[in-house]
C-alpha cells in the first residue's frame, strides 16, 4: 500500500519550479550573460549544428561558432578547403567578451608550437575572458603541447586553461577509436564543461557586484 503525502499548492509549485530548473540546466538552457566565440578544429566541430547541436543546446548565450576540419593555429588548414587559421578567425571576430579555443591537433607540436600558441593569446589579450582547452594526451607530442599551453596561459591574466585532457582521461565512451575525436556523448560533455565555466564566470561577476 502506498502512502500519499498531502502538500499545499505553494509547496507543489516550489517543487515544480525546482524540477524545471534542474531539467533546463541538464538540457543546457542555463543562459549566460557573455558573448562567446568558440574556435576549434574537427574535435570541436562535433559540437556544431551539423552533428550534435551541443554548443547551441548546452552553452547558450550570444554564441559564435567557428570550428572547421583541418584548421591550424596560424596558417591555412590542411585538406577540406584549407580553412582559415584560428589566428585569422580571432582577428575577424572582435566584439565578444569570451573566447574558447581548442586547437593544435593539426599543427606541428614541436618547438614552434609555443610561438603559435602565444600569437593567438596575444591576439585576444584585450578579451575579458579566454579559455584554452587542452588536448587528449594520446602521444608524447600532445603532452608536451599541453604543457606549453599551460605555461603560456599562466603569462596571460585573462586566460584560463580548461584541462580537457584530464577531465576526459578515463572516459573512453566520449571519444572514437583515435582517442581524440568526439562521440555524441563526448560532444555533450565537452559543451557541458564549457557551459559550467561560463556559469562560474557569471556567478563570480554577480557576487563581485554585491
Amino acid at each position: 500500500m502506498y502512502r500519499v503525502l498531502r502538500k499545499s499548492p505553494k509547496t507543489i509549485g516550489m517543487t515544480l519550479s525546482l524540477t524545471f530548473l534542474v531539467m533546463f540546466s541538464e538540457l543546457g538552457f542555463a543562459s549566460t550573460n557573455h558573448s562567446i566565440l568558440l574556435v576549434g578544429d574537427s574535435v570541436m566541430e562535433a559540437l556544431s549544428s551539423r552533428y550534435t547541436h551541443a554548443a547551441q543546446n548546452f552553452i547558450g548565450g550570444d554564441l559564435k561558432f567557428h570550428a572547421k576540419v583541418c584548421r591550424k593555429l596560424t596558417t591555412s588548414g590542411c585538406l577540406h578547403g584549407q580553412p582559415e587559421s584560428a589566428l585569422n578567425v580571432l582577428k575577424g571576430n572582435q566584439g565578444v567578451d569570451t573566447v574558447v579555443i581548442l586547437m593544435g591537433h593539426n599543427d606541428d607540436r614541436g618547438v614552434r608550437f609555443r610561438q603559435k600558441v602565444n600569437a593567438l593569446m596575444n591576439e585576444v589579450s584585450d578579451t575579458h575572458h579566454v579559455f584554452w582547452m587542452t588536448m587528449r594526451e594520446i602521444s608524447h607530442s600532445y603532452r608536451e603541447a599541453n604543457k606549453m599551453i599551460k605555461e603560456e596561459a599562466a603569462l596571460h591574466k585573462n586566460t584560463r586553461v580548461i584541462d580537457w585532457a584530464e577531465i576526459s582521461r578515463n572516459q573512453s565512451s566520449w571519444v572514437v577509436r583515435d582517442g581524440t575525436h568526439l562521440t555524441a556523448t563526448g560532444a555533450k560533455n565537452m559543451a557541458s564543461v564549457i557551459a559550467k565555466e561560463l556559469q562560474n564566470l557569471d556567478r563570480n561577476e554577480l557576487s563581485s557586484t554585491h
